[in-house]
């Protein structure tokens, strides 16, 4: 291969890394992209490139496409613990899961680097869920208690920990770590959906009222590098904002919205178009009503979204949001699950599906700091919710 072919494809995969590093992920697609279109690349210079994009289609949601870039780079030759992490975390996290591949790539990925917590972790956490026979397992019950000591600071390892112990039903020494973790990263919607199954477990609280359990698929907090999530504000309308009340109905929160959002919302449910706004915002208000809609638009929310709702309801389908914390809270980040799209943080996912809305405290704030849903949703909302958790 010519030197000067080698020097442009370095110099493309050292940009495509720096847009990568800055979450600028448009950029860093088309630039290794572009890189993966020259002809004779060096083995290495190829792996890079598609781990880059691999990583990146994770973090958006699209693991199918994550699988294909992560298997081109495992092709290579290359064989790397954290391509090996990824490409179990983007089989695991699907709609249609397959336990025993994702579980072989969890292995390797702790055979390749076995001084990992995290793959230690999530390998043990996995290990245990494919137990039939007896939930107690020594081996994994040691990852996990090594993995904790090593990281015990770390979210996710802290969140496979208490996950695996909940599962082997050691609830003593889950509740324990559970209450530390609650304690250092406090209302955080992924320790509080695992605080309430663990009371749910116990007894203390009804099976209506838990919520889901999941594998964490993004990085909760860390102590360094923290960003601050910033809450979409709604586009500028002609007329000053007004609070909406709890006792207002979908449609006329909907009628709140700009065209624009009232479209997005439609693209975001997979409705069909529509010839007027006036018709697309009726079309989208009955089919947020609609039971079987919501349910399956229910199943494809995180836990954390669910568990905000359930927060919802309890505060009257209105509280603001600093009450909620989500006003100032840190960004996940880090080397496996920084990558994320925002509808993966609740708010903004429930904004997205126009499950809730943003409103301003009273007449005399512009300012929207209130989060509310609207009477008639909320209604179907947790009907379909408590038939969920049953």
């Amino acid at each position: 291969m010519q030197a000067n072919t080698i020097n442009m494809a370095q110099a493309l995969l050292d940009q495509g890394r720096e847009f990568w590093e800055q979450d600028r992920y448009d950029q860093a697609m088309r630039v290794l992209s572009h890189l993966l279109g020259l002809r004779e690349l060096p083995p290495k210079i190829a792996e890079r490139a598609q781990f880059y994009l691999g990583d990146i289609q994770l973090g958006q949601g699209h693991y199918s496409k994550a699988r294909r870039h992560l298997a081109a780079a495992l092709a290579t030759g290359t064989d790397c613990g954290e391509t090996h992490f990824l490409m179990a975390c983007a089989i695991d996290w699907d709609d249609q899961p397959d336990p025993p591949r994702a579980y072989y790539h969890y292995r390797r990925a702790v055979e390749l680097e076995p001084g990992q917590p995290l793959y230690s972790s999530a390998y043990a956490l996995m290990k245990i869920r494919r137990k039939t026979s007896s939930k107690y397992d020594r081996e994994s019950l040691r990852r996990l208690r090594d993995a904790f000591s090593a990281s015990p600071t770390d979210p996710d390892v802290v969140f496979n920990y208490v996950n695996g112990l909940m599962e082997m039903d050691r609830h003593d020494e889950a509740e324990v770590a559970l209450r530390r973790a609650r304690k250092r990263w406090p209302d955080h919607p992924a320790f509080e959906g695992l605080w309430f199954d663990f009371l749910r477990d116990r007894g203390v609280l009804p099976r209506s009222a838990g919520a889901a359990r999941g594998v964490p698929r993004l990085r909760i907090f860390t102590d360094d590098e923290p960003v601050i999530l910033k809450l979409p504000q709604p586009a500028p309308t002609a007329a000053p904002s007004r609070p909406l009340s709890t006792r207002v109905g979908l449609k006329k929160a909907l009628a709140t919205l700009p065209d624009e959002q009232i479209v997005a919302l439609a693209r975001r449910l997979e409705l069909p178009g529509q010839n007027s706004s006036a018709q697309m915002r009726q079309y989208v208000a009955r089919t947020l009503l609609d039971p079987q809609s919501l349910q399956s638009l229910c199943t494809k929310l995180s836990p954390g979204s669910r568990h905000l709702i359930q927060v919802l309801a309890n505060s009257g389908g209105r509280a603001g949001v600093k009450e909620l914390r989500l006003d100032g809270a840190a960004e996940p980040r880090g080397p496996h699950f920084a990558r994320r799209r925002a509808a993966a943080r609740p708010l903004d996912e429930l904004r997205e599906f126009g499950l809730v809305f943003l409103t301003p405290a009273s007449d005399q704030h512009d300012e929207p700091d209130h989060v509310m849903i609207p009477a008639d949703l909320r209604k179907r909302l947790r009907e379909v919710l408590a038939a969920h958790s049953s």
